[in-house]
């Protein structure tokens, strides 16, 4: 976020990996790794944070060239799946606001898309066209109880991917790519 951060690179016959390191607001750190596979359009993500001050969301933004005409989204026993930029009567999936997804959501863009896979990041929302995965939301009490597991204190390892496609979303398999 507009901070200098500290990078270093390297490469072998799998990936390209990137790893950023830098200040946190507040005065936390940040690590952030990416993986950029050679012969897979994925893009692996491992962001680790420490010591985040209390009442801090982190989120990570995904800017799109266009607006997705159809969003798609994990949920319990299935998925959702609704218009976007255009409207579309017969798709009735909800779209607008801050949704809960299970281990992916996927963006329908013409000539392909791409998707978010996550491990355990449930938050997803799209604005404009920035899909939005959050990352952690600190908060030192939950109705007033100490609440450690929410707590900014500490290590956070927070693990998605990115998944660009050229296929329509079901034969792209992304379901199942979220799951491996």
């Amino acid at each position: 976020s507009d901070v200098p951060c500290a990078l270093h690179v390297t490469e072998n016959s799998v990936a390209i990996t990137v790893v950023a390191t830098g200040p946190f607001f507040g005065g936390g750190e940040c690590k952030r790794t990416l993986r950029f596979h050679k012969d897979h359009p994925r893009v692996d993500f491992v962001t680790e944070l420490n010591d985040l001050q209390d009442q801090t969301v982190v989120v990570a933004e995904f800017p799109l060239a266009e607006s997705p005409a159809e969003i798609r989204r994990g949920i319990p026993f299935g998925f959702s799946h609704g218009a976007w930029s255009t409207p579309n009567p017969a798709l009735h999936g909800k779209t607008k606001g801050i949704f809960p997804a299970i281990r992916w959501s996927d963006y329908s863009l013409p000539g392909g898309g791409v998707a978010l896979l996550d491990r355990g990041l449930t938050g997803r929302e799209i604005n404009d066209r920035t899909p939005v995965i959050y990352l952690l939301s600190a908060v030192e009490k939950y109705y007033g109880y100490p609440n450690a597991w929410l707590s900014g204190k500490g290590r956070h390892r927070l693990e998605y991917a990115l998944v660009a496609r050229e296929a329509g979303w079901n034969e792209s398999r992304i379901p199942q790519m979220a799951w491996e």
